[in-house]
């Protein structure tokens, strides 16, 4: 027996061992489901910023062909995640998945022949030559983990410190010779007599099978974007060396430096393939080149490489009205030198009185030997067109053109309702294919590589990790499950070359007009929980109706909504934010602001959502049965009580003063008398209120204290103990946690009615999870609840 169960416990040690070795720790798998919705971080910036230093072209965007259809992958970077999905043929998604990041900093994704690599970095500011500045991890092609190569600075040359890696640049990865290779930029070690490091490109060679790897080329002349490609046994790198003033070609056939790099640095034949222009100016710090550099591919019998460039020649008297074009250099494989590399102009854009044309990307797509695709979006508002509210990115332009291995043109120039992306075109089945996405919408686009027909061939609106939304008749109706989230926000866009006079410009055309158009939204049975500020300033939203189910309304989600006058709230709703249907207008009682609510909460009598309304002194109708729903909505019952007696419909909405009062900056003007209060709002009609002075000194002094927390652990396994000094003069706490600081993800609260209460234990919770955690009292006075300022702290639960 004892043999017996030894036995046993070992082979379920070894399936734990198997197990483990399958699923990468920091992996989370989500099953495929009607409901499944594809993860939308905006792709529309090649140049945006991610996390490194000073980043330009890092892409974030992958789409992968395979036996099945598509693999997507994509970086996070507000949440430091890396997202996989699959698509079938039709781009239906399948699957998704997540891994964190091992190291502090993105730098790139490469799908190779037997395994996926990803690139990592980390800052080296202490200048530590034994210090892993680049991490290159090893998966399979089911995302097993099988190892990583650990880079440092091997050699100690001045060119190949790392202080900041992938900085001020791009990082491209191929597989070449059995060796794998990858090229990015690199900002070096302090040079005491200018300040600050110097920049250049860094190559690391890493051997697939024992994933080790070292540094194999270098330089600090400024290298600011880089490509690599293949032909034979040749691997050619280009790049944009604006120290040298060109566009740097280099071919690597496995030839080594002598002298000091026996064997370690491979020496590569360079040649100018296009020349900027150089001033007497020029010296030892980096200037806008007026250009940049797009792409490399290889034919059967040429080098091609694709960029943008004003006129150099007229460099010194370029503006803002000066235009960039598109060039092609087309190099022999048989005669690699300057000499015999021609540049080929692509487009022919004339200068403009009010800003010249530059681009928001370009790309070139290998097709065949003898075919290819040149696709580019213009910059700015030369870039855009009128859209339907359904096709948020409708409203760009993107233009596409053949040509053939020499740079003479195939066919027409297309255009398309659709922007150019971070991803990168891929060619499967004869169609050129990719993506792309801002905050709210993922669309799959398809060009025949023959006929250059376009399609759009499926689009996602996406308002949340599991939630779509669907436009008609002015109406916004989310479905799902989960959490309900969408990015009004304002997205800056950058060209992709140096424009003159930092031309830029920010981005709201897709959703803005959304924004300005619908009236009215309907929250389906599924969805949980409104995010904070998500429907903020909507000022032609009239109605929303919410399907049982929903239990938060966050802060400020339905914030100043001018228009808002009804809405219809289930009895599963739990959690409503003071701010969340506040209508931006305010009260002066005793000189503190107190909000005043216009919206009509349609809710079950004995809802939460009722008592909110009392105690906000809210407008408010019982309706005639249980979860309100989209066709029970307009089924109401308006009890007529007044406030004060039994419960009932209230309509106890301030009125209009018989003297309009004056305000500056919702302060009282010098005739408003002291014992009463009036309104103030930056536009639209006043509210007055009765508040007495006695009640105002109640309210302010609840709402100057600030609790203390005298504690917060995690005694045990998924829980939180929070303890905090008694309050005075209020009836009780409210608790708040959630994942991220701004407490919009996964926010829970936990109500505390008895104020002699000083510590709280949470549980549920996640382990080996960072929680914010925030408490503040309150004091119920006359129908309203006041709050004291928050306290908050941050805690990694066991």
């Amino acid at each position: 027996m004892k043999k017996s169960m030894k036995k046993s416990l070992l082979c379920f040690a070894l399936i734990l061992v198997l197990i483990s070795n399958l699923i990468p720790v920091s992996e989370i798998s989500i099953n495929a489901s009607d409901s499944l919705v594809p993860v939308a971080i905006d792709n529309l910036d090649l140049s945006a910023v991610t996390n490194v230093k000073t980043a330009t072209r890092l892409k974030r965007s992958y789409l992968v062909p395979n036996a099945s259809g598509y693999m997507r992958v994509s970086f996070d970077n507000e949440r430091k995640k890396i997202w996989i999905e699959d698509y079938n043929d039709k781009f239906m998604i399948t699957s998704k998945r997540s891994l964190d990041l091992e190291l502090d900093l993105w730098g790139g994704f490469y799908a190779g022949d037997d395994a996926y690599y990803i690139a990592e970095g980390q800052n080296n500011t202490e200048e530590n030559n034994n210090k892993e500045v680049i991490r290159i991890i090893k998966y399979d092609h089911n995302w097993k983990r099988l190892g990583a190569a650990s880079i440092k600075r091997d050699r100690v040359v001045a060119e190949n410190s790392v202080r900041y890696p992938f900085d001020a640049s791009s990082c491209d990865m191929i597989e070449h010779k059995g060796k794998l290779y990858l090229v990015s930029g690199h900002e070096g070690y302090v040079d005491p007599k200018y300040g600050q490091g110097h920049q250049g490109f860094l190559m690391m060679e890493v051997d697939p099978s024992s994933m080790t790897g070292r540094f194999i080329s270098w330089d600090q002349s400024h290298s600011f974007i880089q490509f690599l490609d293949q032909q034979g046994s040749d691997m050619y790198m280009l790049d944009q060396c604006e120290g040298s003033k060109y566009v740097r070609l280099s071919k690597y056939d496995g030839t080594y430096y002598d002298g000091n790099y026996p064997n370690t640095k491979l020496k590569p034949k360079t040649i100018s393939v296009f020349n900027y222009a150089k001033l007497s100016t020029d010296g030892v710090y980096a200037r806008a080149c007026r250009a940049s550099v797009d792409g490399l591919a290889v034919s059967g019998h040429n080098i091609l490489t694709l960029g943008t460039s004003i006129d150099q020649s007229k460099f010194s008297e370029a503006t803002r009205s000066t235009s960039y074009n598109i060039y092609l250099t087309v190099t022999p494989l048989d005669n690699y030198s300057a000499d015999a590399t021609k540049v080929v102009a692509c487009t022919n854009y004339a200068d403009r009185s009010d800003n010249g044309v530059s681009f928001q990307g370009t790309y070139l797509t290998k097709v065949n030997d003898n075919r290819f695709m040149i696709s580019w979006q213009e910059y700015g508002k030369y870039g855009k067109q009128d859209t339907t509210l359904d096709n948020p990115l409708g409203s760009y332009i993107l233009h596409y053109m053949f040509v053939d291995e020499n740079g003479n043109k195939l066919s027409k120039e297309y255009t398309a309702a659709a922007p150019i992306s971070d991803c990168e075109p891929i060619l499967k089945d004869g169609k050129i294919v990719y993506y792309a996405s801002n905050a709210n919408t993922v669309n799959f686009y398809s060009i025949d590589a023959q006929t250059g027909d376009f399609e759009t061939v499926k689009s996602y609106h996406v308002a949340g990790e599991n939630v779509s939304w669907e436009i008609s008749d002015n109406t916004l109706t989310f479905s799902g499950k989960g959490t309900v989230s969408i990015n009004n926000g304002e997205i800056h866009r950058s060209s992709v070359a140096g424009l003159v006079n930092g031309q830029a410009y920010t981005d709201t055309y897709g959703w803005k007009q959304i924004k300005n158009n619908l009236t009215k939204m309907v929250f389906k049975s599924g969805i949980t929980e409104i995010s904070a500020n998500a429907f903020e300033d909507y000022d032609v939203l009239t109605e929303v109706v919410i399907e049982d189910g929903m239990t938060t309304l966050s802060d400020k989600c339905f914030y100043n909504c001018d228009k808002l006058r009804d809405i219809y709230i289930p009895s599963s709703v739990t959690s409503i934010s003071d701010t969340a249907l506040d209508s931006g207008w305010y009260t002066n009682v005793g000189g503190q602001k107190v909000p005043v609510f216009k919206v009509r909460i349609h809710a079950p009598r004995d809802s939460y959502a009722i008592q909110y309304a009392k105690e906000h002194d809210a407008k408010y109708t019982y309706t005639d049965q249980g979860p309100t729903t989209a066709s029970s909505a307009t089924t109401t019952t308006t009890a007529t009580e007044k406030p004060g007696t039994t419960p009932g419909a209230s309509d106890n909405s301030s009125s209009k003063p018989s003297t309009k009062p004056t305000h500056n900056s919702g302060s009282l003007s010098d005739n408003t008398k002291p014992s009463a209060s009036t309104s103030g709002k930056i536009n639209g009609t006043y509210a007055t209120s009765t508040k007495k002075n006695t009640d105002a000194n109640v309210i302010s002094s609840v709402q100057k204290q600030k609790l203390k927390i005298t504690k917060i652990t995690s005694p045990k396994a998924k829980t939180i103990l929070l303890k905090w000094k008694k309050a005075t003069g209020t009836n009780g706490y409210q608790i708040q946690y959630a994942t991220n600081s701004k407490f919009t993800r996964r926010r829970k609260t936990v109500i505390i009615k008895n104020r002699s209460t000083v510590s709280k234990t949470i549980k549920k919770l996640k382990r080996k999870k960072t929680y914010y955690v925030r408490i503040r009292a309150y004091r119920k006075l006359k129908g309203r609840t006041y709050f004291s300022k928050w306290s908050s702290k941050k805690i990694r639960c066991k």
